[in-house]
């Protein structure tokens, strides 16, 4: 028993030394520890049945190792289970007894088949006689940081050891960068577990999960000793609490109940609490800001909160939001109890479509450690932050991307993750991300992008080294299918055929990191379609990323969204509306469709045409016209840009906006107004034109550019042109 430990607990609590004769560990009364130390352990074994030495498997149960995993009950007593005693710093996987000065701890020694991923479970029943509502867990933690490779080790919880609680102020990451300190201690780790219901007689559950995040070679080893468990008592008095800390929803789920519970009612008064959202973007549910929940007087009964998830169809990972219980009052004496604070995180149920689309497996300039590459394509119209997704393949390679704020792929754009950052050693090429513990191996291998849960799957690119797919070496494997085409089918890829410009130097291994090459037949890739509207006029622009063989554009109009759609222009006789052909750079386009009837909405689609005759359409996006007034008379031209604030605002459902164009010597002024969200997404372009000199007067009709009302919240108008830009705030009330 450590000394740090015996300062830290001043209560009378109970130490379980594991011998044989333990049939299941108990807490057995309220505010009394159990303390659970590991000094007869000596690293034999776990059977339900433990002879001195073992642990109870009754108790224990395990997975991720080789030799198979453990149920409670059963029985394993050799190889990984039962490595014996050790001072550490071994290279074999398992479970071990460390002895570290006559100190008995529990080892963990992950290796590449052992423990990686792996569980250790540790099961507590509840014959206190009481529902408990809050347990303290705590326990020591020690690492022997002595091999460059980073693992983790992090804690939950369960009461059905299916569905685990993660408690992220418990996780811990070994430095990837050895030393030579042999086991230290890494900290206590304690932890209170409330939103929790567990009547007399059940089960309760911790869970340490282990994994490789990063780095070569062997891995670290952790121990654990001094586990402490205490059911802590609820008080007296009228209590108010959310029924679970934390739970998960999906952005599809629609409508989601949060629950508030109450213990010790006053027959005669009300009990009265707001849930408050204290953290966390109110646009994820409808705007929901506060709401009072009242539990009658003498009633038990749960009340709920019911809120609307947003499902905005746009990739943004996991939006956590947090409520706060407030103004608790009625009852008798009411008061707010734990958990006072609830944990909503709503995972995005939007997969963003990201693929392989280059890969380095075998270069031949320089060594294989420094010059493998492989590179992302995101087709979406906005920016991606790959930041904690993981990169792995079937077997022992795994990579958790650890750069906030940088790794992110831009729209229609490419990131490249190389193995070496220095352009003097991979081959003069620039990388976006450096990864680590990740080989491209020359023969058979798979390139997996999971999203941050470690689980869902973006994109799968299993290669076989030939005879299906591309074996090169000193050039890069070029993805050069379509779309829709499978990018994990070897056909759809080919070999290099020159050293793009993404290269520095002309000479060495041929490939395109970070840049569409002339192998890769990228479809017409629109990076934009827009439009906005003036007096009787609507001006169309879209940009093109990339283009295969392309002849051109028909534009079509249609006065229904979903209606029949006419063709009002095409490339075919129309000169601006010809494509490019097959290019790897931007092009942009634009069509004005003038004469149009002020206040009337009108829908157009796009569509690209190739030498095929293959139509691909897209949109629809919206326009309603709207006559721009000039305010300013004769003599009475602005000297500055100015952008004036809206008025009304708020506003429901339209507001007019005003804006200066001063005189800039030369004529015509180019300049955009549009509306953004508070997420920083463009909302509206309200125009895009060339204006002289003048003060114009404009409206915004509250919707966005495919016509459909935006809900109420905060928007920022934004004015710009080559030399000026300004942002108003504006505020939206439904």
């Amino acid at each position: 028993m450590k000394k740090s430990f015996i300062l830290m607990v001043t209560l009378n609590f109970v130490t379980l030394a594991f011998s044989s004769g333990i049939a299941q560990i108990l807490l057995t009364s309220m505010d009394t520890p159990i303390n659970i130390d590991f000094t007869s352990y000596n690293g034999s074994g776990f059977t339900s049945t433990p002879a001195a030495g073992q642990l109870d498997s009754d108790n224990w149960a395990a997975t991720g190792m080789s030799d198979g995993n453990l149920d409670f009950g059963g029985t394993m007593t050799a190889g990984d289970y039962a490595r014996g005693v050790t001072t550490g710093s071994i290279t074999t996987g398992g479970f071990y007894a460390l002895n570290d000065n006559a100190d008995i701890r529990f080892m963990i020694q992950p290796t590449g088949p052992d423990w990686t991923p792996g569980t250790i479970i540790l099961k507590i029943q509840n014959v206190t006689g009481e529902t408990l509502t809050k347990i303290d867990v705590s326990y020591d933690l020690f690492i022997n940081n002595d091999q460059d490779r980073s693992n983790s080790l992090n804690f939950s919880w369960s009461v059905d050891n299916l569905s685990y609680h993660n408690e992220s102020a418990a996780d811990y990451s070994s430095p990837e960068l050895l030393d030579s300190n042999g086991f230290v201690p890494a900290g206590t780790m304690s932890i209170s577990v409330t939103g929790i219901n567990i009547v007399d007689g059940d089960y309760f559950y911790l869970k340490w999960t282990g994994n490789d995040i990063g780095g070569s070679g062997s891995r670290d080893e952790f121990a654990l000793d001094n586990i402490q468990i205490t059911a802590v008592s609820p008080p007296s008095n009228t209590t108010v609490r959310f029924l679970l800390a934390s739970d998960i929803a999906s952005e599809g789920d629609g409508i989601y109940d949060i629950t508030v519970s109450i213990t010790n009612p006053d027959p005669l008064n009300d009990t009265y609490a707001d849930v408050v959202l204290i953290s966390g973007d109110a646009a994820d549910i409808n705007n929901f800001i506060s709401q009072t929940v009242t539990f009658p007087a003498g009633s038990s009964a749960d009340q709920t909160v019911s809120i609307t998830i947003t499902d905005d169809m746009v990739y943004e990972k996991t939006d956590t939001l947090i409520f706060d219980l407030q103004n608790v009052s009625g009852g008798d004496a009411a008061s707010v109890y734990f958990p006072d604070q609830f944990e909503l995180d709503i995972y995005d149920d939007d997969i963003p479509r990201i693929m392989v689309s280059e890969i380095m497996q075998n270069p031949a300039a320089v060594a294989d450690t420094d010059g493998e590459w492989f590179e992302l394509y995101n087709h979406e119209d906005y920016a991606v932050d790959l930041n904690g997704w993981v990169i792995k393949d079937d077997g022992t390679d795994y990579h958790v991307i650890n750069s906030p704020g940088q790794a992110v792929i831009p729209a229609k754009g490419i990131f490249v993750f190389g193995i070496n950052g220095d352009t003097g050693l991979n081959g003069n090429y620039t990388t976006d991300y450096v990864y680590s513990g990740i080989t491209l191996a020359n023969g058979a291998d798979e390139v997996v992008i999971l999203l941050s849960d470690g689980i869902t799957e973006v994109d799968r690119v299993a290669y076989d080294g030939g005879p299906v797919w591309p074996d090169p070496t000193g050039a890069s494997m070029v993805f050069t299918g379509l779309p829709i085409d499978n990018n994990n089918n070897g056909a759809f890829w080919s070999i290099a055929t020159s050293r793009e410009y993404s290269y520095v130097g002309v000479t060495g291994d041929f490939g395109s990191p970070g840049s569409i090459g002339v192998d890769q037949s990228l479809p017409v890739e629109l990076s934009s379609f827009t439009v906005a509207e003036v007096d009787e006029t609507a001006v169309l622009r879209w940009e093109t990323q990339s283009e295969i063989e392309n002849l051109g554009f028909d534009v079509l109009r249609s006065m229904i969204k979903d209606g029949e759609y006419e063709e009002i222009s095409s490339y075919l006789y129309d000169s601006s509306l010809k494509g490019a052909g097959t290019t790897s750079t931007k092009s942009t386009y634009s069509y004005t469709d003038r004469f149009l009837s002020n206040g009337v909405t009108y829908w157009y689609k796009l569509v690209d045409v190739d030498i095929n005759g293959i139509r691909t359409e897209h949109g629809p996006v919206s326009a309603t016209p709207h006559q721009s007034v000039l305010m300013s008379g004769t003599g009475s031209i602005p000297l500055s840009f100015a952008l004036h604030q809206n008025y009304p605002n708020p506003f429901n459902p339209s507001t007019r906006i005003s804006f200066d164009i001063p005189s800039n010597g030369k004529g015509a002024v180019n300049a955009e107004l549009m509306v953004y969200d508070v997420l920083g997404r463009k909302v509206r372009t309200i125009v895009s034109d060339s204006f002289m000199p003048g003060t114009y007067e404009m409206e915004w009709d509250g919707k966005n550019d495919q016509a459909i009302p935006m809900s109420s919240g905060v928007y920022f108008l934004t004015l710009k042109s080559d030399s000026y830009a300004s942002t108003r705030r504006m505020i939206l009330a439904r």
